[in-house]
């Protein structure tokens, strides 16, 4: 058989690099669909509400203003008085109110800032998966194209008996593997983009545009202490340490409203042809609302603090496990580019094809090897995008 025009399978599989993505693509695509999530706009939402709500709760009570008037039975004057009071609660309190619903303001934003973080780890790793199936296919479809001119030229020179049939079918039902793997990734490429769309909550076409055309350049991935304690600062590891602050004003608060109350009045009365003025002091003591209050502030601090050091173990665990599979991918990746990129094997294999050294069906099965070989490079920088997302994730 002669050597087509155009170059073949492998050639095309060789030639075809994986673009890599700085980090820099993949935070400023993450940002930017997460930027606009329903969810996270409306946790925002919730929290400064809530913080209204708080602000008003440790306001004093509205003044009060009584009025009385009587009517006698047989004649005479009337009776009336009228009053104004203000109640407060021990002055100690609105100050450890205050600090304690700051703190539980910041406590909720940052639990905000924590979805935020999760649904940003979660649009890094989908955009992972957007750029691997993208990258495949692009592979697969680059040995379709090429796959297709072999297979009109064999049609031709069958067509003319200068090879078999058989050489013929050979080909074409490659094509139709390739093809049933072209389908495969495309359709892993939609799911990719459905799942990036559903974080946006918008179309995101402009974002992959951008995202597509950033240069990539594979890093080895800072020491395991460096990812650490990072984790130590991130949004989850921020939100807890807040939720234990919170928790232990929320106590000092709750104590300190077991302190007894104050109702002070003014009062005008008028009774029979006389007029009154007085004033009013009132006391209230918290004898039964009070009760248990200082347990379920030490509880209620107690379980933040076991809250945060479970987090803590659980952050470094995840860190570590991330970092592994990172570490793992990143020292296989340099060896086999070396092995699948800067090699000949196509031109030798070509020239082996046109010589008659090897005939279409070795040609074949040499070419699906270094194919496979090209897919496992970038299955590899796959593995390795994955963990830095999981990483990002666990470190912002």
């Amino acid at each position: 058989m002669k050597n087509p025009t155009r170059s073949l399978l492998l050639a095309a599989a060789i030639a075809l690099t994986l673009p890599a993505i700085q980090a820099a693509g993949y935070e400023e695509a993450a940002d930017s669909i997460v930027a606009s999530n329903p969810e996270v706009r409306a946790a925002y939402a919730t929290v400064y509400a809530d913080g209204l709500t708080l602000d008003a709760s440790n306001k004093l009570p509205d003044p009060e203003i009584e009025g009385e008037l009587l009517f006698p039975e047989r004649g005479g004057e009337k009776r009336w008085s009228v009053g104004v009071s203000q109640g407060f609660e021990w002055p100690g309190v609105y100050t450890a109110r205050q600090r304690a619903n700051r703190a539980a303001g910041a406590a909720a934003e940052a639990t905000a800032e924590v979805l935020r973080s999760s649904l940003r780890a979660e649009a890094l790793s989908a955009l992972a998966d957007y750029r691997n199936a993208r990258a495949n296919l692009n592979l697969l479809e680059t040995i379709a194209h090429d796959n297709d001119s072999l297979l009109r030229l064999t049609g031709r020179l069958a067509a003319t008996g200068n090879t078999g049939r058989l050489d013929l079918n050979k080909l074409r039902i490659e094509r139709e593997r390739i093809g049933a793997r072209v389908a495969d990734w495309s359709d892993r490429l939609l799911q990719a983009r459905g799942a990036l769309e559903a974080i946006a909550g918008r179309d995101i076409s402009q974002v992959l545009a951008r995202f597509g055309s950033a240069e990539i350049r594979l890093e080895a991935p800072a020491p395991l202490d460096v990812w650490i304690a990072a984790a130590h600062g991130s949004a989850a590891a921020r939100a807890a340490d807040m939720s234990v602050e919170a928790a232990r004003l929320a106590g000092k608060a709750e104590r300190a409203a077991g302190l007894p109350g104050f109702n002070i009045g003014y009062a005008h009365a008028f009774e029979e042809g006389t007029h009154f003025d007085g004033v009013s002091l009132g006391v209230s003591i918290p004898l039964f609302s009070g009760r248990g209050s200082k347990k379920r502030a030490d509880a209620a601090t107690a379980a933040a603090r076991l809250d945060k050091e479970a987090l803590d173990g659980r952050l470094e665990t995840e860190v570590r496990t991330a970092y592994e599979s990172a570490a793992a991918a990143y020292r296989k990746i340099a060896p086999m580019r070396e092995a699948v990129e800067n090699s000949d094997n196509a031109t030798l294999l070509k020239k082996a094809l046109a010589g008659g050294q090897i005939n279409l069906i070795t040609y074949i099965q040499e070419t699906n090897y270094f194919l496979e070989a090209r897919a496992e490079l970038l299955d590899l920088e796959y593995r390795y995008a994955k963990a830095l997302a999981t990483l990002r994730g666990l470190t912002r």
